[in-house]
């Protein structure tokens, strides 16, 4: 094999017939990791070199090994010098050979996905036009696709746009001041440090599983467990907090472990804040809904001001996000959402609902709204037992889905429901790819992360085992699954999730996509 078809195999694999390659690649390509950056060292650092001193000159004249040379100088310089200022050092002859290849129409004879990586020196230029060429190519891409394979490249085009809408903003990449030692203007420090504080709702690195910890600091065993690449994140409970101080060491701690971890909590307001002694205490959903009922105007003012003050005060001490609002209908029967919800009318929902998102994202923070589809119209408690809601399909459409139709665009991510509709499916939310993947992804066009709620739940019980239900999860559509409350069971699907997350490759490029998409909002 020669070097060209060597860079090829390793970076693609085996391309089939929907453009998609045949194996999980995508670790490769956005996980950052330190073991991945070694190997293509150890297999291609030759190559690069020999490439810079012109010795590849010759596959110029051919479009997939002009692909190759266009990923030795984009990715594996990122790869092999990874924070350092020779990581961007061939970003200029990338360029140049990407438009070489486009006036020559080579593009046109590589698969979809490879004209993808083809592009990308469009997107890591520090120049508007070459952006902006960058976003028509992945326009013309999606035209191109098959449908099932869409949302991947939509992905890649809402990446692409962001590049964009930085190049536009600052002229430059802020992230790369420091390693090329420029000089950052407050404005770049302070949206590199919104970056940080906001911008990962999951980490970039495709890590399914949120775990929680069981007191105020770290085990030893969840230091191991936290250590773990299936894990992305953590969730924090009452019992984690004592006090500020407290809570700012068990944060330091957890980032020691694995700075990219994501840090979240239940900090709705009412029933439930799991932080409460030196925050804001905050309403209830519902007092928003009754203030509503007098004055709709100035309660969207309060709930928005309710979803920036909870998230200002999260993100000032370090943790990402909180799983809120609750977009649950209050059909009056369900005491587990009772006051959680903001109304009995679905229309004051989304008024007030959307209110709070724009204050989170006001301060800064994404927004996780739940239970997809709805929780509200149930009288059983998904924690201690398994709801059944016996309304058809239209019946939920026409009330409980109405606040996901009309706020999902804002929705960095969405919670699932631990709830059977069963004139609909047999199977939980959950674990539906009814509800998932035809309901939520097709027909609303939903592109953000699906969570699951925690599987150690009674309602989550379809099977004794906790891998099980979160490999069924996963499969069903979800992307973050959640295990609480159950160490033994987290440590269970740990081990037997490793290295078998999803067998389908599109799916499993979907998850991943929408969470590397997710790390740069």
């Amino acid at each position: 094999m020669n070097r060209s078809d060597a860079i090829l195999q390793y970076w693609f694999g085996h391309i089939e017939d929907t453009g998609m390659p045949s194996e999980h690649r995508t670790h490769i390509w956005f996980s950052g990791s330190a073991d991945v950056d070694a190997e293509v060292k150890s297999l291609f650092s030759d190559d690069l070199e020999r490439a810079i001193n012109d010795e590849y000159a010759v596959w110029e004249k051919d479009p997939r090994s002009l692909l190759a040379l266009i990923i030795l100088f984009d990715q594996f310089s990122r790869h092999i010098y990874r924070d350092k200022p020779q990581a961007f050092a061939q970003d200029r002859r990338a360029l140049n050979l990407c438009l070489q290849g486009i006036q020559q129409e080579f593009d046109h004879a590589l698969s979809l996905i490879e004209r993808v990586f083809f592009y990308f020196p469009l997107m890591h230029a520090e120049n508007l036009e070459m952006q902006a060429t960058g976003v028509r190519a992945f326009q013309i891409l999606i035209n191109l696709t098959f449908p099932e394979t869409r949302p991947v490249f939509q992905n890649f085009l809402e990446y692409a746009v962001k590049h964009y809408e930085v190049i536009k903003r600052f002229g430059r990449f802020p992230q790369r001041n420091k390693i090329l030692g420029r000089e950052s203007t407050p404005e770049e420090i302070e949206f590199c440090l919104h970056q940080q504080r906001s911008g990962a709702v999951i980490s970039a690195k495709y890590s399914p599983i949120m775990l929680d910890l069981v007191g105020i600091e770290l085990t030893q065993e969840e230091q191991e467990l936290l250590s773990h690449p299936l894990v992305g994140g953590v969730i924090l409970f009452s019992r984690n907090y004592e006090s500020k101080l407290q809570l700012q060491g068990l944060l330091q701690e957890i980032r020691e472990v694995r700075p990219e971890l994501v840090i979240a909590v239940d900090q709705e307001g009412g029933r439930v804040q799991r932080l409460q002694k030196g925050f804001t205490r905050l309403p209830p959903p519902a007092e928003f809904g009754r203030f509503y009922q007098a004055d709709p105007i100035g309660a969207c003012r309060a709930a928005e001001q309710d979803g920036f003050t909870m998230a200002n005060e999260l993100l000032a001490i370090g943790i990402d996000f909180s799983f809120a609002p609750v977009l649950d209908i209050n059909h009056g029967v369900s005491a587990v959402i009772g006051d959680r919800s903001f109304a009995t009318d679905p229309q004051a929902v989304i008024a007030l609902a959307g209110a709070y998102i724009r204050g989170m994202q006001r301060a800064g923070m994404a927004a996780v709204g739940k239970h997809f589809p709805g929780h509200g119209a149930v009288t059983a408690d998904s924690h201690h037992e398994l709801p059944i809601d016996d309304r058809d399909y239209i019946t939920i459409a026409d009330c409980d889905l109405l606040p996901y139709m009309a706020l999902g665009k804002h929705l960095a991510g969405i919670m699932t429901a631990h709830v059977i509709y069963q004139a609909v499916d047999n199977k939980p939310a959950t674990f539906s790819p009814h509800w998932l993947q035809t309901v939520l992804r097709k027909q609303l066009q939903y592109k953000g992360v699906v969570f699951s709620d925690d599987l150690a739940m009674a309602g989550a019980c379809i099977s004794d085992s906790v891998a099980e239900r979160a490999q069924l999860a996963l499969s069903a559509g979800c992307d973050v699954v959640l295990i609480c409350n159950d160490r033994q069971g987290a440590i269970e699907v740990l081990d037997q999730l490793q290295g078998n997350i999803i067998n389908k490759e599109v799916q499993y490029c979907q998850s991943m996509l929408r969470a590397h998409r997710l790390h740069f909002a």
